[in-house]
């Protein structure tokens, strides 16, 4: 019960975090458009004026919603999904540090979250078959520079999972 309500935790803590980072964009271009406002000027005596072809590419005008994108859909029940074990933190920050297996189990014991990084950046939360969460046995795992997971994929609310059906070292 407690890691259910400390996965969900994390996962609202990311959705928070990304929709936070959205909102700041936002606010200043609502700013701009105030001054436009207040001083009584349109855009095009501002000079402002944007067409949709001057905006570069994942920029969006204020109102509009980014338009989601899916990850290339593979089978990772034939083809292992080659990837590195890190935590949670590392990748919502960047900086990734190489983990041991000592400090993996210490890291789970805290009840941080191991997570995998694919080769091409996705980072994907493990799941065991059964469907309980597999960060403690990713920690067995986490002094390999790369390991294989064998298992099926779901792409849900923007964040990658697999249910690992096999791992192994894949160095």
């Amino acid at each position: 019960m407690k890691k259910t309500l400390l996965i969900s935790g994390c996962l609202i803590f990311i959705l928070l975090l990304l929709n936070s980072c959205g909102e700041t964009k936002k606010e200043s271009a609502s700013e701009e458009s105030k001054g436009n406002i207040s001083s009584g000027k349109t855009s095009e005596e501002t000079g402002s004026s944007q067409k949709k072809d001057d905006i570069p590419e994942g920029v969006t005008i204020l109102g509009e919603a980014p338009e989601a994108v899916e990850p290339e859909k593979k089978d990772y029940t034939k083809e292992a999904l080659r990837c590195q074990i890190v935590l949670l933190e590392d990748a919502v920050s960047g900086k990734f540090r190489k983990l041991t297996k000592p400090s993996a189990l210490e890291f789970t014991e805290q009840g941080k979250i191991l997570v995998v990084r694919a080769e091409n950046g996705a980072i994907f939360f493990v799941y065991n078959e059964d469907g309980s969460f597999g960060s403690k046995n990713l920690a067995r795992y986490a002094a390999n520079d790369f390991i294989g997971i064998l298992g099926k994929t779901k792409y849900k609310y923007d964040l990658n999972f697999i249910f690992a059906e096999y791992i192994e070292s894949s160095d």
